[in-house]
């Protein structure tokens, strides 16, 4: 037993993930959480007739929040959104994100409609134990311990795994729901539905709409399912986890181009596992900062004041989701291309080399 226990440890702790990855990423999670910020207001304007809240503790409303309530949960999801992305009481504001996500999210999934992001939702909770706040953060500059280097690898391999069995669960359903059946195209089905449904025209819906072949569809059927339980396998290695989440990145800009489906969050919460710190960024490192003359109370307010405009801004000029969604899909699908490419060339030098050195010589 005390052998399978350190072998676990030793996976759980393996990585060289470091802590400007994560500060980095914390910064490109807060941006795009504040650009996206949920509205959940619309909600108190929908009868309690439609109230139709999922197994859990949102059933003990029994009806839709007042207004005032949820323009005051959607004001401190934004103000906690930019303290993360400020790196200002790092650890508190990721815990904050995450419950007021759930709550928000909770209130407009009991109209019936649930959508797939509690991958999304949990990655500060989980992420906020690698210590994201110790670079590229106030927290980091208000401190005078010199910045760690290296980060905590057991939270990013959690995170994997909750992703893993996050897919694994979709792969389950769809079998039990009869997918794999060969007497229907269940991918075919949600095509034609979003199609027919839900207006969805537009990229290359048209294209697909015209193809007509059953074997193609139902090798679509097959593959997802395959796909969803690659991730179990993938998360026992780094490597092969990269390169699951890059086809993973292929796979959504597939969903985009077909079903006109954006499924951004996913790809946001795929972006923990980059080596942010390859990018080249000009600044001084975290001991060079002075101490800032601002109290932390005085940087409190400017955060929430920040907040507040980030609030009134998405809530008062438009939808950025609706763009924003569709960019972050091509952008992971083009950087899961140049991954892939760069994995596929660093093996084929390395067969080149090992081909080279078992090739026979000539002796005179």
């Amino acid at each position: 037993m005390s052998r399978w226990m350190e072998l676990f440890d030793r996976w759980a702790r393996a990585g060289s993930f470091t802590a400007v990855d994560v500060a980095r990423f914390r910064i490109i999670y807060a941006v795009v959480a504040v650009l996206t910020l949920p509205d959940p207001t619309r909600m108190a304007s929908f009868p309690d007739s439609v109230f139709n809240a999922p197994l859990g503790p949102f059933r003990l409303l029994g009806g839709f929040p007042p207004v005032e309530v949820l323009l005051i949960l959607q004001w401190a999801l934004a103000c906690a959104i930019v303290l993360l992305g400020l790196g200002l009481f790092t650890s508190i504001a990721s815990a904050s994100v995450t419950v007021l996500l759930i709550i928000v999210n909770g209130v407009q999934f009991s109209s019936g409609k649930i959508d797939h992001s509690i991958i999304f939702v949990l990655a500060p909770v989980i992420l906020m134990f690698t210590g994201w706040g110790s670079r590229s953060s106030l927290d980091a500059r208000l401190r005078s311990a010199t910045a760690p280097t290296k980060t905590p690898q057991w939270p990013l391999r959690l995170f994997a795994l909750v992703i893993a069995i996050a897919f694994a669960s979709a792969a389950i359903q769809k079998l039990l729901s009869g997918w794999l059946s060969t007497a229907s195209q269940a991918t075919r089905g949600h095509f034609i539905r979003q199609f027919v449904a839900n207006g969805r025209d537009e990229w290359l819906t048209p294209t697909f709409l015209q193809f007509d072949s059953t074997l193609v569809w139902e090798s679509l059927d097959w593959i997802t399912v395959v796909f969803e339980f690659a991730f179990l396998i993938a998360v026992l290695n780094w490597r092969a986890w990269r390169i699951v989440i890059s086809v993973a990145c292929l796979f959504h800009l597939g969903v985009l181009l077909m079903m006109n489906i954006a499924f951004y969050p996913n790809v946001i919460a795929y972006g923990a596992f980059v080596t942010w710190s390859v990018i080249p960024y000009a600044a001084a490192s975290e001991s060079e900062f002075r101490r800032p003359k601002l109290s932390r109370l005085l940087l409190t307010f400017i955060a929430l004041a920040v907040g507040t405009g980030a609030w009134l801004g998405v809530r008062y000029f438009g939808d950025f989701e609706s763009i924003l969604g569709p960019a972050i899909v091509i952008c992971g699908a083009v950087l899961a291309v140049a991954y892939l490419i760069r994995v596929n060339t660093l093996v084929a030098l390395q067969l080149v080399r090992v081909g080279a050195v078992r090739a026979p010589t000539n002796q005179p």
